[in-house]
C-alpha cells in the first residue's frame, strides 16, 4: 500500500498509480493503458498513457473518450492521429 501524499504536495519520483485503470477509447477503438495515475513532479495532476490502436483512422481528427467508474466521457473531444 503506497503512502498517502499531503494536500498540495507533489508526488515525487515515485510512481502513483489510480487505484482503477481507465478505459480509453480512441476513435472507438480501446487503446492499451500503459499508465495512469499522478503526473511526477505536478501537484494533483493526473495522467494517463495510451497507445494509439490499430484500426484507427491513420490521420486527422478522432474522438478520444475515457470510461472510469461508470462514467464515460463526451465524445466531443478529439486527438489528431497520423502514422509516422
Amino acid at each position: 500500500m503506497a503512502t498517502a501524499i499531503s494536500d498540495g504536495a507533489a508526488p515525487g519520483a515515485a510512481e502513483r498509480n489510480t487505484i482503477t485503470t481507465p478505459t480509453v477509447l480512441i476513435g472507438g477503438v480501446p487503446a492499451q493503458v500503459q499508465f495512469s495515475g499522478l503526473s511526477p513532479q505536478f501537484v494533483a495532476l493526473n495522467q494517463i498513457n495510451v497507445q494509439v490502436p490499430s484500426g484507427v483512422p491513420p490521420s486527422g481528427a478522432v474522438p478520444i473518450q475515457i470510461q472510469i467508474g461508470g462514467v464515460t466521457t463526451s465524445n466531443k473531444v478529439t486527438i489528431a492521429v497520423s502514422q509516422p
